[in-house]
């Protein structure tokens, strides 16, 4: 790897009481320089360094006539000869090719920061991969969504990548890639990235992956959204006096434009328009019931595309209640009695009658027979409606219970003569 020692091997084969070694640099020529020479002598081997040819640190030679290169660079990837003399005519030489592998810095992506439409019919630039400083030169891949793009180098009109590879003036290697991809619809919501495989000694690879990104694409309306939102009730009904929301989403980039709108006899009334697609009807009344639209202005959607929507708004209202009898009515005991409860509310409210919390029946009538002194009482008319939570109104009176006008005149008769 590069900035370590590399130690370059040369011994001679067999037992020898003498021998001799010197080691070569081999030019792109064929040239040979000595950089440095050994002999065996009795146990010991005599070292001696020749010429270093500018390295810095120099060559070595150790102890057992091994080349060693500290702080190993990419320059130093050279043929290295050794030549082994042992007696008169016995000489072998053996060469050594050194490579040096460097790990490259960060991989660095550079997406496309524009608006790039999937109504191009040819391939454009999505990214730009760099991989600086490594030996020797990676790999650079591209993937989407995680599955390996097969692109080729060869242009053409759904996609492919070019390549370049810069010799740093430390020798070292950068490799650049660029992806060019046709984009579709689906590409809205994809993740990219690209991955830079490097060689290591001994066969092994290592991987360095980009940061995620994502494009901003621009691609037609083909479909409309339009709904009530909260406090509309599951049927769709909204209470009167609420305040409603009215959303309306199309499925084009960027945001188009959206008008809102009311039909009336037919015409359409604007209401507003705007690019976050939310009308707000504040303290909406019973008139404002109604068929509403939502239009989304996008002109490079299909001429078969629906770009409009419509909705019925149902304002559910609920006026007081009416009772037959104010808020008192006296009764003879034994005598009978109706009291009618009548209420205008949309939809149909339900009526209950309720004395004391208990029930006594539904519907707008309320029918007493042989009122008793037990009658007399504070009775309640409740309107609801079930499809429509928490709008309800009551109305009450008190029945008040008397002897009939018989007794009174005996009462009254004893009470006026002593």
């Amino acid at each position: 790897m590069r900035g370590k020692s590399a130690t370059l091997n040369c011994t001679a084969l067999g037992t020898h009481d003498h021998f001799a070694l010197e080691w070569f640099l081999a030019d792109r020529s064929g040239a040979r320089h000595r950089l440095a020479s050994a002999e065996l002598q009795g146990s010991e081997l005599q070292v001696r360094m020749h010429d270093s040819r500018g390295r810095s640190p120099p060559y070595q030679l150790d102890s057992q006539g091994r080349l060693v290169l500290a702080d190993a660079q990419v320059g130093d990837e050279r043929d290295y000869v050794c030549v082994v003399q042992a007696g008169a005519a016995d000489t072998a030489e053996a060469t050594t090719q050194l490579r040096v592998f460097a790990k490259p810095e960060a991989t660095e992506v550079s997406p496309n920061k524009g608006i790039l439409s999937v109504m191009d019919d040819s391939a454009q630039e999505i990214a730009t991969c760099n991989s600086p400083n490594g030996n020797p030169a990676p790999q650079i891949t591209w993937y989407r969504n995680g599955q390996l793009l097969e692109v080729p180098l060869e242009v053409n009109s759904e996609g492919y990548m070019t390549t370049r590879t810069v010799r740093e003036a430390s020798g070292l290697l950068s490799l650049t890639s660029t992806l060019y991809l046709r984009l579709r619809k689906a590409d809205r919501d994809a993740s990219f990235h690209c991955s830079v495989r490097h060689r290591l000694p001994a066969g092994r690879q290592g991987r360095l992956d980009s940061p995620v990104f994502r494009l901003t694409l621009h691609y037609p309306t083909e479909h409309v959204q339009f709904w009530v939102g909260s406090p509309a009730t599951t049927e769709g009904w909204v209470r009167e006096g609420d305040s409603v929301q009215l959303f309306c989403r199309g499925d084009g980039s960027p945001s188009p434009e959206y008008t809102f709108f009311r039909l009336q006899a037919e015409q359409e009334d604007v209401l507003k328009t705007d690019l976050q697609g939310n009308l707000t009807l504040e303290g909406v009344q019973r008139a404002q019931s109604g068929t509403y639209g939502c239009r989304v202005e996008d002109y490079d959607a299909a001429e078969d595309a629906e770009l409009s929507q419509t909705l019925e708004l149902r304002v559910a209202y609920l006026d007081p209640l009416e009772l037959s009898t104010g808020e008192e009515l006296l009764v003879f005991l034994n005598s009978s009695a109706a009291v009618n409860c009548s209420v205008q509310g949309l939809p149909t409210p339900a009526l209950r009658w309720t004395k004391d919390s208990i029930p006594l029946g539904d519907g707008p009538t309320l029918s007493l027979s042989k009122i008793t002194f037990d009658s007399a009482g504070t009775y309640l008319c409740e309107a609801s409606m079930p499809r429509v939570p928490l709008l309800s109104r009551t109305r009450s009176f008190k029945l008040l219970v008397q002897e009939p006008p018989g007794n009174w005149s005996c009462q009254r008769t004893s009470s006026l003569d002593p």
